[in-house]
Parts: C-alpha cells; structure tokens; sequence
C-alpha cells in the first residue's frame, strides 16, 4: 500500500521480472468510483554487485605442489544451484544445489589450471576463483622462496612412489627433515628431494640480505641544522636537503 500526499489512498502491486529488476505498479482512486484512477508504473533496477558472492578454493593452494589425485575443495558465500570444477579451460565434476565443492580429481605431472565455478541462486550470475598448480609424484613445498643470510625455511614433501626422501641443498645447509638454513653468500639457490624411486623435485631458493634505511635528520632533527629553522623544521629540511641527504644511511653507509 502507497499513500500521495494529498491523502487518497492506492492499490499497489510489485513484480520481480530480472533477478536485480523490479516493476512497482500504483494505481491512484479517483474520488469514491473504484472504476476510475491513474496507473502509475516504476520501475526499479539494483545493481547486481550488491549480490556478489566468493568462491573460496581451500585445496589446493595456489602456486602449491601437489600429488594426484588432487583433492580439491571450495566454498561459496551464498546459495548456489550448482557448483563446477574447470581444469585448464575444461569443464569436469559439477556438484548440483550446494555451496560447497569437495571432490578428487586425477591429473597428470606438470603445471595445471584450476578454477571452481559458482552459480548463485538468487541472481543466477556466475561467480569464479582459480589456483595455479603444480602436480608431481614428489611435490615440495614451498616451491620458491626466499630468505636473508642465516634465515630459515622448513620444506616438506609428499611422495606417492616412496616413503624414503633424502634432501639436498646449496647456498645453505637442510637437515633430514627438510628445514634449510641460508648461508651468508647470496644468489639463488636450490633445494633438492629425491626418493628412493629416483624422482626429483627441486624448489628454488633465493638468499639476499635484508635492507635497513635510517634516516639520521627526521626533518632537521640534527645539530647542524640548529639555526637554520630550528629541529624538526620542514622550512629548514627543505632549504637544506644536500646537508640532509648526508645522514641518510642505507644497510649503515651512505648511499652509493
């Protein structure tokens, strides 16, 4: 029910056509003769953003190594007829009127594209997240990383064709169980995992030295600048940037 402001009261009716669209109709009695009105028509659009859901894709994680069969597992924020799992560009398993996907898929060694599609209910809109993969019969993880001089990462592995893995590393040193420890050379490095099958995986290592910049000045906040604006000055600061320039340090020396 609507009401004008001069008081007459209307019927009112509301059709949903679209998901996000609507048509409000009005129609305004004329004195007591039902018979007789104005028919008013609106007709109201809302974005579909305010609908947007999340596919959220918690295995595998993207840019990890996995094995097959690769248990993949997503979630989406609403209410979806159906969900569908894509692997490079191809459409696979779909699972009908859930927001969760759970299945296993069987993949060949190599790099993979996985996407995990959803279909809302309410504005039939299709929502998509991807993760890139790499499936492998000894997978390590983490794939690549990088450490400073002396830092440490911890590798593991899962192995479909063995239980028995040796680890290997350069630039730094990695105990049985996989944890590297960086040595103070830097460069890019390798991190190795063979089994007793003969398989092969290495993960990429880069070791490079973490920068500190000190700022010794903090906008005249040193005593050569006393008198020219006073400590902490911006006037002063910009007026003497070659004497501030003098105090920056990077790694505890000037800057090249």
């Amino acid at each position: 029910m609507i009401k004008f402001p001069d008081g007459p009261s209307i019927v009112s009716h509301a059709q949903q056509f679209l998901p996000a669209s609507f048509v409000l109709a009005a129609t305004r009695i004329v004195g007591s003769n039902l018979s007789r009105g104005l028919i008013f028509l609106c007709f109201l659009s809302v974005s579909s953003a305010a609908f947007a859901g999340t596919v959220t894709i918690t295995s595998p994680a993207n840019g990890s190594s996995v094995n097959s069969p690769v248990h993949v597992h997503a979630t989406y924020s609403a209410t979806a007829t159906y969900m569908k799992l894509w692997v490079d560009h191809v459409a696979s398993t779909v699972q009908q009127n859930t927001n969760v996907f759970d299945s296993f898929v069987t993949l060949s060694n190599g790099s993979h594209l996985i996407e995990v599609q959803a279909k809302d209910a309410s504005t039939l809109q299709i929502f998509t997240t991807a993760a890139n993969i790499t499936v492998a019969t000894l997978a390590v993880n983490p794939p690549a990383t990088s450490l400073p001089p002396g830092g440490t990462q911890q590798f593991t592995e899962t192995d479909t064709a063995s239980t028995s893995v040796t680890w290997s590393a350069t630039g730094g040193t990695i105990t049985n169980n996989g944890l590297y420890t960086a040595g103070s050379t830097t460069g890019t490095f390798a991190v190795t995992a063979k089994d007793s099958a003969g398989n092969t995986t290495t993960a990429s290592m880069v070791i490079a030295p973490v920068h500190t910049v000190t700022n010794l000045c903090q906008y005249c906040h040193c005593s050569l600048h006393e008198g020219l604006g006073g400590p902490r000055s911006r006037t002063g600061h910009s007026q003497h940037k070659y004497v501030c320039n003098q105090f920056v340090l990077v790694d505890g020396r000037p800057p090249d």
